[in-house]
């Protein structure tokens, strides 16, 4: 009974760990509820977003959109 109860534990443990999302990493797209219509950003990190609430839920708030929406010039500037 013992083996058994501390078996179910490591497990449900186990679980517990895998489901955590991962530290630093933007939240899965199936997270943010947002319109499907299209409207391309561009991020502050140089990331074109597919529209403006997606940049706000996956940047969580540290990712601004640029002033010109163009990351096609900050991709050749980096160059």
């Amino acid at each position: 009974m013992v083996k058994l109860t501390i078996f179910y534990l490591t497990v449900l443990f186990g679980l517990l760990v895998a489901l955590q999302p991962a530290e630093g990493g933007p939240p899965p797209v199936s997270r943010c509820r947002c319109p499907k219509r299209p409207g391309p950003v561009c991020g502050s990190d140089g990331h074109t977003y597919f529209n403006f609430c997606q940049l706000k839920c996956l940047g969580r708030g540290k990712v601004k959109p640029t002033i010109d929406n163009s990351c096609i010039k900050l991709h050749v500037e980096k160059k």
